[in-house]
């Protein structure tokens, strides 16, 4: 479990990007943070895995306070996915073993090399073993970066904008795929993303991020037309089409 008491951060002095932040992630479920531009998504996201040092608050794992957890403890309980991926020139077998480099320290063992077939076996990865991970598909790229998380074995996978430049088939086959390992493997998901309709889908709970704070924190099932129009500023209506419910927006291009 992921805890956030007080917590305030700022790039610049005397200038807050996020203010008294008091948030607790649910185990095993789906967290999406949703807001406006610049809003401070990222940050957010950064401030979890420890990589910005929060000018006061504490972020707490398992109630172990990060600042006190070494990188590569902290590399055993949260895998992160950017918003864009950068591979290389390497295969997809070795780009997933890095995931595990936690795990050992000069070279894999024959432990390290099974967890990886294991892994792209269950993600239908097997084929592309030996490719170059870059002459992939975005979809597919997407997929070797879940893969080389689920190798580190973490309790939580961290989304920066997950469904990022791909097209609409691969983002519903990664979103799927996201919600099946939440199910099998009761891995914690933590995920900021533009699309609200997306969002609203894939999500079980939801941080709105407004004016440096967090507006709300709800489940899925208390999100309203009220509280999504004051937390993206426009007038927003949740309709409902083929039994499914959508978010729209009231303003319309062609008026």
């Amino acid at each position: 479990m992921i805890k956030l008491e007080h917590v305030s951060f700022s790039y610049q002095k005397n200038k807050d990007v996020l203010s008294d932040i008091n948030l607790e992630f649910k185990d095993s479920k789906i967290t999406l943070i949703l807001g406006r531009n610049g809003v401070g998504k990222t940050t957010l996201l950064n401030i979890i895995m420890g990589l910005l040092k929060v000018k006061s608050g504490k972020v707490a794992i398992n109630g172990v306070d990060i600042k006190n957890l070494k990188r590569n403890e902290i590399a055993k309980k949260i895998a992160y996915v950017p918003q864009v991926l950068s591979f290389g020139a390497i295969s997809v077998f070795d780009t997933v073993l890095l995931g595990r480099i936690t795990s050992f320290n000069i070279y894999p063992k024959n432990e390290d090399f099974e967890k990886v077939n294991e892994v792209l076996n269950d993600l239908g990865l097997s084929t592309k073993s030996n490719e170059l991970v870059e002459n992939l598909s975005g979809g597919e790229q997407r997929k070797v970066a879940i893969a080389r998380c689920l190798v580190q074995e973490p309790s939580i996978i961290i989304l920066d904008e997950a469904t990022s430049m791909l097209d609409l088939p691969s983002e519903l086959a990664f979103l799927k795929l996201i919600k099946q390992i939440v199910n099998e493997r009761k891995i914690t998901v933590i995920c900021s993303m533009h699309d609200i309709n997306r969002a609203y889908q894939f999500g079980d709970e939801f941080v709105f991020l407004k004016d440096n704070k967090i507006m709300y924190n709800e489940s899925k099932e208390n999100l309203n037309e009220e509280l999504l129009s004051n937390a993206f500023d426009t007038s927003i209506k949740i309709a409902e089409i083929n039994n499914k419910k959508i978010i729209i927006e009231k303003e319309s291009l062609w008026n």
